[in-house]
């Protein structure tokens, strides 16, 4: 049994420490080999990051690090190419949007010199930006891929209470946007992950080329665990542990399911997954069945938000999204926003703490449900530990 990765996002790490890497090559493959310009949206603590990791791997070449994985025996070229890979959820909470350029513009650079690219520190990240694709393209003659992982972190972190300076780094990420889409006959492959949606008229306005893969039925499993994940992986742990208290094997499946399962990210009905970061914690925690994931990532907005709703609405069969509201979601938005019910709403959906039901009309009108155990105990203790004070002002 291989040693379960807690809170390890990268994949060389994980990779050469010998950890359990669930293997997910099989939608690297498909990104890295045909390239384009994708967003992918998932809750925190579903390995995203991990995901952006390998991804950047596969991308640079390091066929060495794929080894048994399905990538190795596709027929995908391990080509070196360059690329960026820009975690946002490293930048922190901004104090001014000053200091907001200087870190981004320091993470641009180190990024460069990491690769061997020549770029002036003018100070402007999306300038810095356009200047390394064209000298890629131009000077370099190779391939670059972008990826920028967390990119509504920045904005996420300053929604409640500094709502300006939230909507001037949407202003500074948009210009970014515009450098993206403006050099996609240059740009093979790029790559933007968060957490929540945003529309083509909010922080990334010019990037309404993006190809979103979030519920497309294909990736859906590109994050979290299958059924089949559970089998091949955790074989073993599941072979030690099911005679402490189960009847049968499948019995103690069902429960791990129960407990951390019930996520679906596709549009077609059965498709569901389990959280990772849970799944791992519990395993490697002696198959403990505990609320993990409140442990370890959940969206504290999210859990502040929810109290903005009658906890009668989380247990009843209350709570609906259209599409629409989904796709014009903007947080930076949220101070002064009339509608802070339908916001608390679509921050829980986006957290992962509410999940689309199976329905009929999923186009149009989505209805919510809790997942699983571990989440319903989660929002349990959100509604018992009150409302805090900042949420009060808000409201107010």
């Amino acid at each position: 049994m291989k040693k379960a990765a807690i809170g390890i996002t990268s994949f060389p790490e994980m990779i050469r420490g010998g950890y359990n890497y669930i293997d997910k090559t099989r939608y690297v493959y498909y990104l890295s080999k045909y390239g384009g310009h994708f967003s992918l949206f998932r809750p925190d603590g579903f390995g995203k990051t991990l995901f952006c990791s390998t991804l950047v791997a596969a991308y640079k070449g390091e066929k060495d690090l794929f080894k048994g994985l399905l990538l190795e025996s596709s027929d995908y070229d391990f080509k070196k190419r360059i690329v960026f890979f820009l975690e946002f959820s490293k930048l922190g909470k901004p104090s001014s949007i000053e200091e907001f350029r200087e870190k981004l513009c320091a993470m641009i650079q180190e990024q460069a010199e990491e690769q061997g690219v020549a770029v002036e520190p003018s100070g402007i990240p999306g300038s810095m930006l356009d200047e390394i694709i064209h000298d890629v393209d131009f000077k370099m003659k190779m391939e670059i891929g972008i990826i920028i992982d967390d990119f509504d972190a920045p904005v996420a972190s300053l929604a409640l209470d500094n709502p300006e300076l939230a909507k001037k780094v949407r202003q500074e990420l948009s210009y970014i946007g515009s450098v993206i889409k403006g050099n996609a006959h240059i740009l093979p492959f790029f790559l933007l992950t968060g957490t929540t949606k945003y529309t083509n008229t909010s922080i990334f306005s010019g990037m309404n080329h993006l190809h979103d893969i979030s519920d497309d039925n294909y990736f859906s499993p590109a994050t979290g665990y299958t059924d089949d994940d559970l089998e091949r992986f955790f074989g073993e742990e599941i072979d030690e542990n099911w005679r402490n208290g189960y009847g049968s094997r499948e019995e103690f499946i069902s429960e791990i399911k129960s407990y951390y399962g019930g996520y679906r990210f596709a549009r077609s009905k059965g498709i569901e997954v389990c959280n990772p970061s849970s799944v791992n914690r519990f395993f490697s925690n002696n198959c403990v069945f505990r609320n993990y994931w409140q442990m370890s990532g959940i969206s504290s907005l999210a859990c502040n938000l929810c109290r903005c709703l009658k906890e009668s609405d989380l247990y009843k069969d209350g709570l609906f999204l259209s599409r629409n509201s989904i796709y014009g979601f903007d947080i930076s938005l949220l101070a002064g926003d009339k509608n802070l019910r339908q916001f608390a709403t679509l921050m829980l959906y986006f957290s992962g703490l509410f999940v689309a039901d199976d329905q009929e009309n999923y186009e149009y009108i989505i209805q919510l449900r809790i997942p699983n155990r571990e989440v319903r105990e989660a929002l349990q203790n959100e509604f018992k530990a009150g409302m805090p004070e900042i949420m009060k002002i808000v409201l107010n």
